[in-house]
């Protein structure tokens, strides 16, 4: 007696039959789960002119009040040390939103030339961690440009949004950072 889905004539590989296909339902393809704590890797760099000596700016990139104002979703930023800030931001990228608590700190400051600036942010979507480089320079007696190169990584929900999306977000959030920037220093010098 031949039993349904065995065939035994002729067959030298299998002579009892071929072993029975699994039903389609109860195969399970082995797949990786998508997982939403990816980390992604963000550089960032570029040039910015000011409306200001090199030392007038130096002071207002060191001005915990001028920053506050600058830095997108910023709700508060208190000093906790030298050169040490405790931060509490909203921000959406894509369509996750959230708040982050997280630690601001200039290191390496060599005034008025350049500072290396340290970011370290988490809460529900996700987390940064990064630092950028400042450099001041200046373009003439009543200008002056900054130079910033960094690096970040973001990780969590909002990792999940893929990297393009966050390169552009990124690249937004500095350029409204500077823009603020641009407005506050601008503000200041009219007052």
């Amino acid at each position: 007696m031949i039993e349904e889905g065995f065939h035994t004539e002729g067959n030298e590989a299998f002579p009892e039959g071929p072993p029975l296909a699994e039903p389609a339902c109860r195969r399970r393809e082995r797949r990786p789960r998508k997982s939403y704590r990816r980390c992604h890797g963000l550089e960032l760099r570029g040039t910015e002119v000011f409306p200001v000596s090199r030392e007038k700016l130096w002071e207002f990139l060191n001005d915990p009040d001028v920053l506050q104002v600058a830095m997108p979703g910023c709700e508060k930023l208190e000093r906790v040390g030298e050169d040490e800030y405790k931060a509490h931001l909203k921000l959406g990228i894509a369509a996750i939103r959230g708040s982050y608590e997280g630690r601001i700190s200039l290191h390496d400051k060599v005034e008025p030339e350049s500072y290396r600036l340290v970011i370290e942010a988490s809460g529900g979507p996700g987390f940064v961690k990064g630092e950028a480089t400042f450099t001041l320079e200046d373009v003439d007696e009543n200008q002056s440009r900054v130079s910033f190169e960094g690096e970040a990584q973001v990780g969590g929900f909002i990792a999940g949004v893929g990297q393009r999306i966050l390169d552009g977000v990124a690249k937004f959030i500095v350029g409204q950072f500077f823009k603020a920037l641009q407005a506050e220093i601008k503000r200041r010098a009219q007052a």
